[in-house]
């Protein structure tokens, strides 16, 4: 046992691991969301934030007002700084292993139990990318899941209106920090009957939980709201499908033993550990375990219809895997040497650290890798003037993250959009404005737009093309090019419902030959507005020609004049 005179000191020595495992996160930048997030900070005024946060209506993506109140704090204390924004996530991380410590200690009456599970979590590297990337939730929304928790517990024995109430807000705050806090009701539930195991009756046990029961009434609403203009619903793949049972596989196999993946290995370790689980379930009665190992696994089911494995999204469930390596620590210790368990104690902890240091050297390089687009583009402007726009056909990275990009470097002066935001890049909205793409050669070039252009179609938009689609809307990047540059044309379609569109593109010379033919396919989804670029390189001689759009076999219209000037 920890004398409880040494407890400060196993406090201290668990803040210690976190800071010296986590040093490095506070070198690196920002990745991926995060530049969403601060995008979203930067240019919303404070009314038009809490609404993008607030209002289902307005959501794209999920129904999390927590994390935009975090990051509109963070940009307005840390500003450029990610730092700032990294040492938050820095100190959720020890907040949660000191609150593990305390809870699993209180709960098992056994201080080596809890300071072994929170070193074992405090150093697990599958979850280091959660705590790495500024734009991740999943430590805020772990630290609301076992406050409530904590105060449940106390509830179930003491029956203080505190506990319960402190309980409740938790609950809420978790709930709305992320969507696995759909689970913790039943997860208090479960330990209600299996922990803690007083008996209670059906209305007792009613009138305990209708309260957050209730709470998700509301909250189903709002993600049915949510869910059918999400862009993971209908552009991720997020759905029910074969992928979830290898998806449940993979991160169950994590969770048996989340310090290595490796396949196949690794499922045959989990079918080890649920071996050894059922036999102390069943045979041995230790029924604790259950809300414990239910709890894990219904953390993962909301992530598990995505169209990939993400361990970052284990960061919650990974609490029980440190329990339970935590129990089985205990089970050593009490027959092996007092000096081979401690070594085998800070051996886990150190190999923890060397793994989350070479996450942290990975997460470094893709973050580099990913602002290429931006760096190519700041080092060929180092300045801006006001109101510069600069549109992406097709980047590498998603364009809401240029954006943050550009507010990073620029400051509202200088925005940035691309061909996946889903609406018109209106090019000449802007006192100045750039096309870039990429040429044949993968090599990133970019066109100034022509500001005023004079150029006549055919037929008057919108423009049905059969098949229950039609042409919204074109923008010409420029209607006189120099020889050798390329003819840049986006085209905006919209479908009624699903359909693949295969877009014709063809630049016709006087003499009627076509010079030039691009064909590109998409698929459309009902109503959304569905965006083609079009890159015509060429190397004319100069003259004057016209563009012909349509589908596969059919016309739609003609676009003309476009000039070829010489050299």
């Amino acid at each position: 046992m920890l004398a409880r005179s040494k407890f400060p000191l196993a406090m201290f020595a668990l803040a210690a691991t976190v800071l010296l495992a986590y040093a490095s996160a506070l070198q690196l930048g920002f990745y991926g969301d995060d530049w969403i997030f601060y995008d979203l900070a930067g240019r919303l005024s404070l009314a038009d934030y809490l609404v993008k946060y607030i209002d289902p209506n307005a959501q794209t993506a999920w129904f999390r007002p927590v994390q935009g109140v975090l990051w509109r704090i963070g940009y307005t204390m840390f500003g450029t700084n990610p730092l700032g924004y990294h040492a938050v996530n820095v100190v959720i991380h020890l907040a949660n292993v000191l609150l593990l410590f305390a809870l699993v200690q209180r709960e098992t009456r056994n201080a080596r139990v809890g300071f072994v599970a929170a070193l074992v979590f405090a150093t697990l590297p599958t979850a280091a990318l959660a705590v790495f990337w500024a734009g991740v939730i999943d430590s805020l929304e772990t630290f609301f899941y076992l406050t409530a928790i904590w105060f449940w517990l106390a509830y179930l024995r003491e029956e203080r209106v505190r506990d319960y109430v402190l309980a409740f807000i938790a609950f809420l705050l978790a709930l709305f920090s992320k969507e696995l806090g759909v689970t913790l009701p039943v997860t208090l539930f479960l330990l209600d009957r299996f922990h803690v195991a007083r008996p209670a009756s059906l209305a007792q046990l009613a009138r305990r939980y209708a309260l957050f029961v209730l709470a998700l009434i509301p909250f189903g609403m709002i993600e049915w709201i949510v869910t059918r203009r999400s862009v993971f619903v209908n552009r991720e793949g997020y759905s029910a499908g074969a992928q979830i049972a290898q998806n449940l596989a993979d991160y169950l196999s994590m969770l048996a033993f989340p310090w290595v993946f490796a396949p196949p290995f690794s499922y045959l370790w989990l079918v080890i550990v649920i071996v050894l689980l059922a036999y102390l379930v069943i045979a041995r009665k230790r029924f604790v375990l259950v809300p414990l190992v239910a709890g894990a696994v219904m953390a993962i089911l909301p992530v598990a219809p995505f169209p990939f494995v993400a361990p970052r999204f284990l960061y919650l469930s990974l609490v029980a895997s440190a329990i339970l390596c935590a129990l089985a620590f205990e089970w050593l210790a009490q027959r092996l040497p007092r000096r081979l368990t401690l070594a085998l104690l800070v051996l886990v902890a150190a190999w923890g650290c060397v793994n989350i240091a070479d996450a942290a050297a990975q997460y470094a390089e893709d973050g580099r890798v990913a602002r290429v687009p931006f760096r190519n583009v700041r080092q060929a402007h180092p300045t801006l003037p006001d109101d510069t726009y600069f549109y992406f056909i097709n980047p590498p990275v998603p364009g809401p993250n240029l954006s943050g990009m550009f507010l990073w470097q620029y400051g509202t002066r200088a925005f940035a959009g691309a061909t996946d935001s889903g609406r018109p890049a209106n090019l000449r909205d802007h006192a100045d404005a750039y096309v870039v793409y990429w040429n044949a050669q993968g090599d990133q070039k970019e066109q100034r737009v022509e500001k005023e252009i004079t150029v006549r179609a055919t037929r008057a938009l919108p423009v049905p093309s059969g098949d229950g689609m039609q042409l919204e809307a074109y923008e010409l990047a420029r209607a006189r090019v120099k020889r050798g540059e390329p003819i840049v044309v986006l085209l905006y379609w919209r479908a009624n419902e699903p359909r693949e569109l295969v877009a014709r593109v063809e630049l016709v010379a006087p003499d009627n030959r076509v010079v030039a033919r691009i064909e590109r396919a998409q698929t459309l989804s009902p109503r959304e507005l569905g965006t083609q670029a079009i890159v015509l390189p060429q190397s004319l001689a100069p003259g004057t020609y016209r563009l012909i759009i349509g589908l596969t076999d059919t016309s739609v219209m003609t676009i003309e004049p476009i000039v070829v000037e010489g050299d």
